[in-house]
Parts: structure tokens; C-alpha cells; sequence
């Protein structure tokens, strides 16, 4: 590649677009806070789509709404409004045609990044009165010197013309989309996606900014209205953008382009970065180790992390988090991965899998699915596309047996097994079933156990877990089906090839029809708990009996000790979540930790004696300055990594008060009415989760951290709710990687499509070495 080579900028576009226009409006052309509809009559009575119908918007757009993408334009459809099949030939017809779908919110009250900048040029265009490329080169270009920047290559460039590469198999690298169509003048000037630039040419604007609106003695933005490029615009709603780009509050403005160019510019440092490759449908792996080793060559220190808490600053991470899986993605091989949450990961035969959720979805019939990452080099392809049937995955995770049903030593064999949830078929009982994949085919086997209790609910595999039977010396597989079916066993029939063989009947069901939520091996004894009982197989054998550790009710002395100020109608503030055991010291036992009423308790085994380890409200508190209603513990992982104390990664799922958002609006949330609680939930928009770490004397640790990825500013979309936690398969990253999942559509007003999501943590030197 050349160096002068000419790449496709995609969204890179828009803060170039933004500055034309802050020039336009420095000239007086235009003030940022007039409506839009002044120069675009089409734009006079935008309408706004509010479950299902469209309302009058409550405020007009304008130019600054645009450049913060907060005027309600988006990518993509809302229900109800297809994409139109014939393209606009110019900004105007586009500008006209975008006017005629509705907003995702009333201008002002969100966030989407969209069509704006599309928009924005449209109105450069009206208010300078001439096409947006001669604007472009008047305004920025011109002044700059960014003489290889335009809307289309001349053919004598054509051969600088940087190629496109795209995934044809995984691990294997073809050309993309060729670069004719580049060398043809467009009628149809897109700001928020059509420029061509050159590293250097990008060099020269971006360094403009970072000076402060010059270059080279040349002035084109006042030092005033570039600070205003870099202040977060979005403040009031609780989002976090400048204009034309992503800021962090501290000096620095990014973006980025479909085609994985990149840039940063971090004023307090007085650096920027620009990264240009050209990639199509997966992204080059590359950006975040030479963004770490630029500012290492600059500041001789390792980059610091930018994860910030929505009131002050959470402690730096030991693991540095990127994103691995947005949805939707289309595979290689032309599927659509979708899915409002994912909410399982396991690791099978080196490969890392993924199970989807439609729950809550906008659209009805999206499938289930389940995706797969065979390889650091590679990217997320579909593997099983279940029947429409099933309406989400609930459990995935990796078992091996090394003894039959009748406690005779076996080769091992290792299964994937994944747990559904399945529609309720009206007048009729319902089987549960589990999808069961082997070590030695590709194939899922489809297998049904066990009848619901009640027509009324569908039943589901809503919890695993693993433990060998300790007087016959069985391996066993535990399926917690519910509502209502209980606890079924599976153990290994080397018959026929191979197979897990299922319990006719369940050894165990659980009080009231509760479902089994989650299991964990303590002390060589396998625990189960439902929503408000912890039980415990007391006595293994042929006729295993299970016997009753602790009931929660809520008039219970347990619940009454530590209810503190929760409000008495949210019903899930006393669940048990979050089912786990730690060592008490290296070799002297365990202890089984759950989630409940704000905190994290410790069990000890031998006497029963249950104790607070800690109080999550209040660490909240401590460590981010921030008061919480309620935090409840999801899910415990415990993760081997380089370093000398135990550790865990534990979800959260974190909810205020109405009247500490109401104060605090710079907190991002989505709010529901709870039904039970008749009152406001407001649910914490961040991946937040707690890492545990225990010293070999004991000694527990927490802190609170937050899945983030720094080259995201701000992050595209919420993470709401870490559900799954998996180590990397992958060679290379043995005790130094893991890979996190989740989302929790209910935690929002409205209907979702998509936002399921997957991340990467990779552990910092700093933390190995200490």
C-alpha cells in the first residue's frame, strides 16, 4: 500500500461534514439552535412514532441536534416503514424522503446515530447556496490543503486506490467491493458516509482541531466553537457526544468509519491517531494494540484506562475490554445473527459459543440461534438456527464425562448442551428439551425430557449443573426444568456411539412450581436454588434425597435482618442469583456464596451459618460515589488467570430511585413503571460487574467495574447486564483472556431489536506482574 493511498472514510465523513457547517455558522449564516424547517420546509412537522402511532414531535430539529445525533433520525427502519426500493438522486430528494418516516423520539430526548449528517449537508447546501462538494472545498478543503480529500477519485489516482478485503472463510482474507464505482462523480453528496481521504490529508484536519481551529497559520474554526466540538452535547439525557463526534469529557474526540478506519484526537496530551486499513463486515484486530503503542512512544507509560462511572471514576481494570460480537451481523456465509440478548457462552473443541434471546423483541419470528468463533483470526458465524418453536436459548455449557451411569471410568467425552425455552402450546402440556452436541460430530441432537406441570406456562431448561454422585460414581448432568417439572439427571450410555441418558422422572421438585435457577458443587455437594430456596443433595445414591438450607420469606428473620429500605413490591429484590463456592484458606474447604438483598453471603457447609461478605449498595457508594437502590448478583464465574489470587466475575443488574435520577441526569438509565412496586424502575444503562478476588489466606476483595471498550466513545450501544462469562478457548490466550455477553431488554421503554452483544477482556501486564 502506498502511502499517499486513497481510502473510503465511511462514517469518518461526518466530523468533516460537521466543521464545514460550524464554518457556515461562524460565518452567520445559520444559528445551531434554529429549526432545521427554516431552510428545509420539509422538516417543518416531523412526527414521531410512540407505540405504534405517530405524534406531533414536541420540539423542532436543529443543526445542533444533527451534529449530536440526538434529533431522532436513525439507520436502519422503525415497524411499519420499510426502506424504500429506489435511491434519492441528490441531498435534496434524500433530505425530502427522510422527512417522510417518522423519528425514534422527540428531537432532544435521545440518542441514534443516523441519517443526521446526511441531513446537515443538505442544509449547508441551502444556507451557502451551492452543491455540499463545493462547500467542502471552499470551507475546509481548501483552507487545509486537503487536496486528495473529495466525493470521488479522478482516474489518474484510481490505481492509489486502497483495496477492500473481506472474510471468505474464516482465517482466509478476498477482495471486497472493487473501486470503479469510486472513479464516477456522484450527484449525491453524503455526509455522513461519502468521503475519500488519505491518511495524511485526515492528518491535516485532525490536527487543525487539535490546535485549536488552525493549521499552518491558517484559520478556519474560532478556538470557541472547536471547545464546543469537544464538550459533550448530551449531558441532560444522559448520553455522551460532541458535535460530529464521540468525546470523553477529558480532552478527547474520536471516530471511526464502516470500513475500519479510525481516528483520535487527545488535546490534554496534544496527540492524534489515525488508522486507515479498508475492511469489510469484520474488523481489523490491530487498532487497540497500536493505539497503546502510540501513546507508550509518546508518554513512556502504559495507556491509562478511560472507563469511567457515571459519577466519578471506577479504579482502572485489570482486564481491558473490546468489543468481539454487536448484533446484528451478517456471517459469511449471508446469515443474519440477531437477538435482544446473548445470553449464554461456552467453550467446545477450541471454538467459542454464543446463545441468543428474542425476548422483548419489536419483531416477531426473529429465531434462535446460536453463533460460533472458531479463532482470534476469524469472525462470529451462525452454527444452529433452531425452529421457531423455541423463543430463546437459557442455558449453554460444556460437560465431560469420565464415568457411565454405573460409575465404570469411560474415555472421556465431552458434550455442549443447550438449554431452551419453548412456546406454550395451548391445551397441552409441554416437554422441555436440551440440544445435545458431542465431541466427535457437528451435529445438534435434539432431546426431550420431562412434562410441564401446568398448561398454563411453557417449561424450559432454565439451569445445568455437573456433579458425580458420590456412591455410585456416576458423572451426572442436572437439567432444573421448571415452572413446575424440577430437577432431572442425565448420565452417559456408551451404547450406540454415545449418548446421555435421561431420567424418566425428576429426583426432585422444588416447593410451589419455582424453577431451579441455578446449581453449584460445594464441599463435594451439589446446592440448587430457586427463586427463594437454596436446597442441597443431602444423600447421593440410587434414591438421592434433597433437604431444604434456607427459605426466604419475606416475613422470614433471614430477609427481615438485611431488607434494609427496598421497597416491598419489587419481587425480585430477594432472589437468589449469583450461585457459587470459594475456598475458605488454600485446602481447608469451601463456602457457597449467593446474591441476595443487596449483597453477596457466604454459606459455610458444616454448620450451616450464613454471614454478609458484602454489602454491593454500599460499595457502589464507596468506590463510584453513586447511590443505588438496588444491585442484584446475576452470575458468578469464577476465571483462571495470571495472577495469585482467586478470582470471580460477577454480573449486576443495577436499578435506582426515581428521585436520585431525577437529580442526577448525567446517570444513564432506562426507566419502566413496575407493576408490583406501582413506581419508576430506573435500570443502569452499563455493563457493570464485580471482580471478587481471594488472597490464598482468605481474604476476599471486590471491586466494580464496567465493560467498556475505550475506542467506543460513547458506547454505541448499552450493555444493561452482564449475563455470561466464559474463558478464551484460544491458543495464545491461555490465563490472560475472557470473553463476556448479555443485555436485559426489560430494563427498557420500549421494544428492541438487536442488542445483544458480546466483549472481550483481555488482562493487563500490570495486573500479571503484580
Amino acid at each position: 500500500m502506498p502511502r499517499d493511498a486513497i481510502f473510503r472514510l465511511q462514517s469518518m465523513s461526518k466530523p468533516v461534514v460537521t466543521v464545514a457547517a460550524l464554518v457556515l455558522h461562524e460565518a452567520g449564516e445559520f444559528d445551531l439552535d434554529e429549526p432545521i424547517a427554516k431552510h428545509l420546509p420539509e422538516w417543518a412537522e416531523p412526527k414521531v412514532l410512540v407505540e405504534g402511532e405517530l405524534v406531533p414531535a414536541h420540539t423542532a430539529i436543529t443543526p445542533r441536534m444533527l451534529m449530536s445525533h440526538s434529533s431522532g433520525l436513525y439507520y436502519g427502519t422503525l415497524p411499519g416503514y420499510p426502506k424504500p426500493r429506489s435511491r434519492p438522486t441528490d441531498l435534496e430528494a434524500n433530505s425530502k424522503l427522510l422527512a417522510t418516516f417518522p423519528l425514534k423520539f422527540h428531537p432532544g430526548a435521545g440518542y441514534s446515530y443516523g441519517t443526521s449528517i446526511d441531513v446537515l449537508g443538505r442544509y449547508c447546501e441551502v444556507v451557502a447556496g451551492k452543491p455540499l462538494d463545493e462547500v467542502f472545498r471552499e470551507r475546509v478543503l481548501a483552507p487545509l490543503h486537503m487536496d486528495e480529500t473529495d466525493f470521488w477519485v479522478p482516474e489518474d489516482k484510481a490505481d492509489r486506490i486502497a483495496q477492500v478485503y473481506t472474510q471468505s472463510s474464516p482465517g482466509e482474507l478476498k477482495r471486497g467491493r472493487e473501486a470503479s464505482r469510486l472513479t464516477r462523480k456522484p450527484t449525491l453528496f453524503l455526509g455522513g458516509q461519502g468521503l475519500c481521504s488519505t491518511a495524511e490529508d485526515y492528518e491535516k484536519f485532525c490536527l487543525m482541531l487539535l490546535n485549536g481551529g488552525t493549521l499552518n497559520g491558517v484559520r478556519v474554526l474560532s478556538e470557541k466553537t472547536v471547545d464546543d466540538i469537544f464538550t459533550n452535547q448530551l449531558a441532560d439525557i444522559g448520553e455522551r457526544y460532541g458535535l460530529g463526534g464521540s468525546v470523553d469529557g477529558d480532552g478527547g474526540y474520536a471516530w471511526g468509519g464502516a470500513n475500519g478506519t479510525q481516528f483520535w484526537i487527545d488535546r490534554p496530551n496534544n496527540m492524534i491517531g489515525i488508522f486507515m486499513v479498508q475492511t469489510q463486515r469484520y474488523r481489523a484486530p490491530t487498532f487497540n494494540r497500536f493505539r497503546s503503542l502510540a501513546w507508550e512512544a509518546i508518554t513512556d507509560e502504559p495507556q491509562p484506562d478511560t472507563t469511567d462511572g457515571p459519577v466519578g471514576k471506577a479504579v482502572d481494570p485489570a482486564l481491558r475490554w473490546t468489543r468481539s460480537l454487536q448484533l446484528p451481523l451478517i456471517d459469511d456465509g449471508g446469515h443474519r445473527l440477531t437477538g435482544t440478548e446473548v445470553m449464554e457462552l461456552a467453550a467446545f473443541r477450541g471454538a467459542l459459543y454464543a446463545g441468543n434471546s428474542q425476548w422483548n423483541a419489536k419483531n416477531d419470528h426473529r429465531p434462535t440461534q446460536v453463533f460460533t468463533l472458531k479463532g482470534l483470526d476469524q469472525s462470529w458465524q451462525l452454527d444452529f438456527e433452531l425452529p421457531e418453536v423455541y423463543t430463546r436459548t437459557t442455558y449453554l455449557q460444556t460437560f465431560t464425562f469420565r464415568t457411565d451411569g454405573n460409575g465404570d471410568a469411560i474415555e472421556p467425552r465431552s458434550v455442549l448442551l443447550l438449554g431452551v425455552n419453548r412456546q406454550r402450546v395451548r391445551g397441552a402440556k409441554t416437554p422441555a428439551v436440551v440440544f445435545v452436541k458431542d465431541d466427535q460430530t457437528d451435529a445438534w441432537v435434539e432431546h426431550t425430557i420431562g412434562l410441564s406441570d401446568t398448561e398454563k406456562w411453557a417449561v424450559g431448561v432454565r439451569s445445568m449443573g455437573f456433579h458425580r454422585d458420590k456412591v455410585t460414581g456416576a458423572d451426572k448432568v442436572f437439567l432444573g426444568i421448571g415452572p413446575g417439572a424440577g430437577v432431572y439427571s442425565g448420565t452417559w450410555d456408551a451404547r450406540d456411539g454415545g449418548s446421555i441418558r435421561w431420567s424418566r422422572e425428576p429426583e426432585f421438585k422444588p416447593a410451589a412450581q419455582q424453577r431451579v435457577i441455578g446449581f453449584t458443587v460445594c464441599d463435594d455437594v451439589l446446592y440448587a436454588a430457586t427463586q427463594r430456596i437454596l436446597y442441597r443433595r443431602h444423600t447421593d445414591g440410587p434414591e438421592p434425597r434433597w433437604e431444604t438450607v434456607l427459605e426466604k420469606r419475606a416475613s422470614s428473620e433471614f430477609v427481615q435482618n438485611y431488607r434494609d429500605d427496598l421497597h416491598p413490591g419489587w419481587v425480585k429484590y430477594d432472589h437468589f442469583r449469583a450461585l457459587g463456592a470459594s475456598e475458605y484458606k488454600e485446602g481447608s474447604g469451601e463456602f457457597l456464596l449467593f446474591g441476595s438483598l443487596n449483597r453477596i453471603f457466604r454459606l459455610n457447609p458444616k454448620s450451616d451459618v450464613i454471614e454478609p461478605e458484602i454489602n454491593i449498595k454500599k460499595l457502589f457508594k464507596d468506590q463510584l460515589g453513586m447511590d443505588i437502590h438496588y444491585a442484584q448478583a446475576q452470575h458468578y464465574q469464577p476465571v483462571v488467570l495470571a495472577d495469585q489470587d482467586q478470582m470471580a466475575i460477577i454480573g449486576l443488574e443495577v436499578m435506582f430511585e426515581d428521585d436520585y435520577i431525577a437529580a442526577h441526569p448525567e446517570v444513564p438509565t432506562s426507566h419502566v413503571l413496575d407493576r408490583h412496586a406501582d413506581k419508576k424502575v430506573h435500570w443502569a444503562k452499563q455493563g457493570f460487574y464485580l471482580e471478587r478476588r481471594q488472597a490464598v489466606d482468605g481474604t476476599p476483595s471486590y471491586t466494580i467495574r464496567e465493560i467498556h471498550d475505550p475506542t467506543h466513545q460513547p458506547q454505541p450501544e448499552w450493555l444493561a447486564r452482564v449475563r455470561s462469562v466464559q474463558t478464551s478457548p484460544f491458543p495464545g490466550d491461555t490465563e490472560r483472556v475472557i470473553y463476556a455477553s448479555g443485555f436485559a431488554p426489560w430494563g427498557l421503554d420500549l421494544r428492541v431489536n438487536d442488542t445483544g452483544w458480546v466483549y472481550r477482556g483481555e488482562l493487563q501486564p500490570s495486573a500479571a506482574d503484580n
